[in-house]
C-alpha cells in the first residue's frame, strides 16, 4: 500500500512537472519573435544558465536587451569594438592618403579626420562582412573604375591591407594626369608575403567619371585585370538606358570579371548637397541615418544587373545607411569638393571603408 502510495505521488509530481514545462512552453511560442530571436542570439546556454526564478529571468533579460544593438550591428556586417578601433588610431592617417591626395585634401587632414577621432565622433564599428586578405593565394589583377568615391574604395583597399595585416603596400603613378583629373591612373602592389601567401595583389585605380568605357589607350597602359570594379555615380549618365548600355559594354569587353558596386548613401541634412551651403538647421553636421543613395539609381542597378549571370552586384550601401558622422563633415573653403560641408566622401578613419574592401575580397575570392 505504501509503494501505491509513493508511486501515485510521483506520478503526480510528473504530471504537475509536465504541465508546468507545457505552460512554459506554450509562453515561450507565444513571446514576440523578435524577442524570442534576440534571446537566441545572445544567450548562449552553453555559458549561460537561468535560474527558476523571476530576479534571474529579468536579469537575463536585461542582459540580452542591453546587447540588442550590438547583435543587429553585428547583422548589419558591423561589430561594435571601442578596443581594436582605439589601437588602429593609434597608427595614425593612413600614409597612403597623403599620397593619393597629394595637397588636395591637405586642409581636411587628407580625409582621415583625425580630430573627429580623437573627439570621439566617429562610432568605433570594426567591419566583419565579407574576407579579408589571408583568402587570396595567388597574383590577382583589380581594376577599379570611376568618380571620387571610386578613388575611396581604391583608397579603402590600401589602407586595410596597411592597417588589418600590415602588409606590404607599394604605390605609385601610371599617368602624367593628377589630382581629380579624369584620365588619372594609379596602381598598387600589396604583398601577401608576411600572412604566408607567396602573392601579389595588384589594385589599379582609373579615375573616368562617367558610366563609360574608357578609350583604348588609356586601357594599354594598364596591366589586363581578372577582375574589373565599376563603382561612383556621380556626374551624370545615370538613367536605365545609360546604364544598360555601359554594363553590355563592360560584360562584352571583361566578360564574367566584371564587379558593379551600388551608391552609398549621402546624408547631407534635407536629403540632397546644396552648392549654396543652405542647409535645414540641424544639430548633426550629417544625418545619422539615409537609405537615398547617391545618386539614387540604386533601383536601375539592381534591374539593370538582375538578367546578367557574368555580373556581380556588390549592395553595399546597406552598410552605410546608419553612418552619417563617419563622412568628413565640415570643410574649408578652397577644398575641392562639397561646399561647407561633405556628407558624400568617407573618412579614412579606422574600419569605414573596411566593409566595403571586405565585400570586394569576397567577391574576387568567390569567383576565384
Amino acid at each position: 500500500m505504501k509503494l501505491l502510495l509513493k508511486f501515485l505521488l510521483m506520478l503526480g509530481a510528473f504530471n504537475t512537472s509536465t504541465t508546468a514545462q507545457r505552460a512554459y512552453l506554450r509562453e515561450k511560442e507565444e513571446s514576440s519573435s523578435n524577442e524570442a530571436h534576440a534571446r537566441s542570439l545572445v544567450l548562449d546556454p552553453r555559458t549561460v544558465q537561468l535560474k527558476d526564478d523571476a530576479v534571474a529571468k529579468d536579469d537575463a533579460v536585461e542582459h540580452y536587451r542591453k546587447n540588442l544593438d550590438q547583435k543587429r550591428q553585428q547583422d548589419d556586417g558591423w561589430v561594435h569594438d571601442e578596443v581594436w578601433f582605439n589601437e588602429q588610431a593609434k597608427k595614425g592617417c593612413c600614409p597612403f592618403a597623403a599620397m593619393l591626395y597629394d595637397t588636395r585634401y591637405a586642409k581636411v587632414e587628407y580625409r582621415c579626420c583625425t580630430t573627429k577621432i580623437a573627439e570621439g565622433k566617429i562610432d568605433p564599428l570594426r567591419a566583419v562582412v565579407g574576407v579579408d586578405y589571408s583568402r587570396l593565394h595567388k597574383n590577382t589583377t583589380i581594376l577599379i573604375q570611376g568618380d571620387s568615391l571610386a578613388e575611396q574604395h581604391f583608397l579603402g583597399m590600401m589602407c586595410f591591407a596597411w592597417s588589418a595585416h600590415n602588409l606590404t603596400v607599394h604605390l605609385r603613378p601610371l599617368s602624367k594626369k593628377k589630382d581629380s583629373s579624369e584620365g588619372v591612373i594609379w596602381s598598387s602592389n600589396i604583398l601577401l608575403h608576411s600572412i604566408g601567401r607567396n602573392a601579389v595583389i595588384t589594385i589599379q585605380f582609373l579615375r573616368w567619371n562617367r558610366p563609360q568605357i574608357a578609350n583604348e589607350e588609356i586601357y594599354d597602359v594598364l596591366e589586363d585585370p581578372h577582375f574589373i570594379v565599376l563603382g561612383g555615380w556621380h556626374h551624370g549618365g545615370t538613367d536605365s538606358s545609360q546604364i544598360e548600355r555601359f554594363l553590355n559594354q563592360a560584360q562584352s569587353r571583361w566578360g564574367s570579371k566584371v564587379i558593379v558596386v551600388d551608391a552609398l548613401p549621402s546624408h547631407f541634412p534635407g536629403g540632397v548637397y546644396r552648392g549654396d551651403g543652405d542647409y535645414p538647421n540641424t544639430v548633426e553636421m550629417c544625418k545619422e541615418t539615409s537609405s537615398h543613395g547617391h545618386p539614387n539609381i540604386n533601383q536601375v542597378l539592381n534591374m539593370s544587373t538582375r538578367n546578367k549571370t557574368n555580373i556581380t552586384l556588390l549592395n553595399a550601401s546597406r552598410l552605410y545607411y546608419n553612418r552619417g558622422n563617419a563622412h568628413i563633415g565640415y570643410i574649408s573653403r578652397g577644398v575641392v569638393g562639397p561646399q561647407g560641408r561633405d556628407c558624400l566622401h568617407w573618412c579614412i578613419a579606422p574600419g569605414v571603408m573596411d566593409a566595403l574592401t571586405r565585400m570586394t575580397l569576397a567577391a574576387v575570392y568567390a569567383m576565384s
